[in-house]
């Protein structure tokens, strides 16, 4: 018989069969793959239950008569099989292990980088509007990452597929604006549009939504088959970026708001940790957000700043990694803020929406140059304008602590709080209300500012914020 050796080692060894690892794939379809359409080849059975033996940590797991269980439980494969079997996420998921030591000494700060500075291997949102551009953006940022050109001035580090999985557009449409926009990118070479087509899949759900949780007992659940299946059939494709377009057609529904974004956010995860991708959901503002009423305190500028500009609740933005807001400004405010060294078309002109501010309001693994990056926009074609008076993190943060120095100088005991304000209104940071506290708090975090005590306390305030002083000490 034709037997596939799955573990052999001097504690345990397993031989299985391909047949009887079909058998196993039909029993596990029965349950409710077989339902959605999703089969797993044989293969990937026999690779997963490969992968439940730990040589370092010497643990295994046995299978008796019909096998009780098997399956990757980050893959959601995990269903109990005879009388009183147990699923291996009843066997493991409550199993702490301790620090190994290739976990010690290999383990990495931030995952792998996509496009430096900007996409990593985690749960990315690109959020806005409705009709602002996401989709076209979309595209065009795809189209970098498969050809491997910079994109905003940053180099891509993990060029390969793309996945997108649609809700919103057919594919048939989806592939018109890609072509589109990779034309312009390509300037008509066949190499390139090749490459494109090459490397871009698009799974068309419109006709028949394949939704990544559910909910069972009143609880907001992923759906094992469903992510689990799209694991398996990704794999295969070694994606650097999976896109889900629009977020809320592939969650519960918005009755039950954090518990819905919550639950994408664990099907994102589960699918990261699967794939060793990026996956990015495509998501709108509220409208509230949507337009720019006139207000300095609502300028686009300011709003794609804030991580929570957008309808919901705030599991998404809290659980994201990477949370990036499109915004279109009028043209005054395009020109207020960009050095206006790109000429912009009559068109944009006549509309008065000269392009995009794409505002990088959550980068948990890097540092931005700008907090926004401005793109005009010319048809499919974006071009990335600097903005005006651009300042790194460092000169942001040199300019906060001018400034606390000087108010303390006038007798001003700021709180967090009012020194929020305070740079808010008077700071010219040109960042936004929520990003301000962010950069306060880690200037606090490194030392550069502290909370020194009040001579006399008011009220329930005791302490004041005042920039540390660095002295050398003796040894200089």
């Amino acid at each position: 018989m034709d037997n596939d050796i799955i573990i052999n080692t001097d504690e345990v060894k397993l031989e299985i069969d391909k047949e009887t690892l079909r058998w196993l794939r039909d029993k596990v379809l029965s349950r409710e793959m077989k339902s959605k359409g999703i089969i797993p080849p044989v293969e990937f059975i026999r690779d997963d239950l490969l992968h439940h033996y730990d040589d370092e940590r010497g643990y295994w797991y046995k299978f008796e008569g019909n096998i009780a269980a098997f399956g990757n439980h980050n893959d959601g494969y995990l269903y109990p099989e005879g009388e009183g079997g147990k699923s291996l996420i009843d066997t493991i998921s409550v199993t702490p292990f301790p620090i190994a030591v290739d976990e010690w000494n290999n383990a990495e700060l931030a995952p792998k980088c996509i496009v430096d500075g900007y996409i990593y291997a985690d749960v990315r949102l690109l959020v806005g509007s409705g009709g602002v551009g996401k989709t076209t953006l979309m595209l065009f940022e795809v189209a970098h990452i498969a050809l491997g050109i910079p994109l905003y001035g940053n180099d891509i580090r993990t060029p390969g597929n793309v996945i997108i999985v649609t809700a919103e557009d057919q594919r048939g449409r989806l592939i018109a604006r890609l072509r589109k926009v990779t034309g312009e990118l390509a300037n008509g070479t066949q190499d390139m549009i090749s490459k494109v087509m090459r490397s871009v899949f698009i799974l068309d759900v419109t006709s028949e939504i394949k939704r990544l949780t559910r909910i069972e007992n009143d609880v907001v659940v992923i759906d094992d088959a469903i992510v689990g299946g799209m694991i398996a059939s990704f794999r295969a494709l070694n994606p650097s970026l999976v896109i889900f377009d629009p977020a809320v057609s592939f969650g519960v529904g918005e009755a039950r708001v954090n518990d819905a974004e919550q639950g994408l956010i664990m099907a994102a995860r589960r699918m990261v940790k699967g794939l060793d991708c990026c996956v990015t959901f495509i998501h709108h503002t509220g409208k509230e957000n949507a337009s720019n009423s006139g207000s300095t305190n609502n300028e686009v500028f300011k709003v794609v700043q804030n991580q929570y500009a957008f309808r919901g609740g705030s599991a998404f933005a809290d659980g994201a990694r990477m949370v990036h807001i499109l915004g279109s400004p009028t043209l005054n405010e395009f020109k207020k803020y960009t050095d206006g060294k790109i000429k912009l078309s009559p068109f944009f002109e006549i509309d008065a929406k000269p392009g995009l501010f794409l505002g990088l309001a959550k980068m948990t693994y890097a540092k931005p140059k700008h907090p926004v990056i401005a793109l005009a926009r010319d048809g499919f074609k974006f071009h990335q304008v600097s903005m005006k008076g651009a300042l790194t993190p460092e000169e942001t943060n040199s300019k906060i602590l001018e400034f606390l120095e000087r108010e303390v100088d006038k007798g001003e005991k700021h709180s967090i709080s009012s020194l929020k304000d305070a740079l808010h209104k008077r700071g010219n940071l040109n960042t936004s209300f929520t990003a301000i506290e962010t950069l306060i708090k880690g200037l606090i975090d490194s030392g550069e500012i502290e909370e020194a005590p009040l001579e006399k306390a008011v009220g329930v305030k005791k302490t004041f914020l005042k920039k540390v002083i660095h002295r050398l000490n003796k040894w200089g």
